[in-house]
């Protein structure tokens, strides 16, 4: 099953969103979950894709980012777990 979805991220010290959403691609089988993110590149984009998914209940298998040029950071996470719960937060 392939997800695709835009979010916007508001910011720990602030209600502004940032100057662009994500781009965050979903792929799901049974219980392995890998998802793909394109976002803003900023120190802590990474920490906070981690801490969501396992505030979600999933575990992180492997985890890779690539800056890519000066503004945008490519995120790749591997975890397991319950998938339901990632396709309940965004839906």
């Amino acid at each position: 099953m392939l997800r695709r979805l835009k979010v916007s991220l508001f910011s720990d010290d602030s209600t502004t969103p940032y100057n662009t959403s994500p781009d965050i691609e979903v792929r799901m089988s049974g219980s392995n979950v890998l998802v793909s993110i394109k976002c803003q590149n900023n120190i802590s984009s990474l920490k906070k894709a981690i801490d969501h998914m396992e505030k979600l209940g999933l575990s992180i298998i492997s985890c890779s980012s690539m800056p890519f040029a000066k503004t945008t950071l490519l995120i790749g996470i591997t975890a397991q777990g319950l998938a339901k719960l990632l396709l309940l937060q965004v839906l």
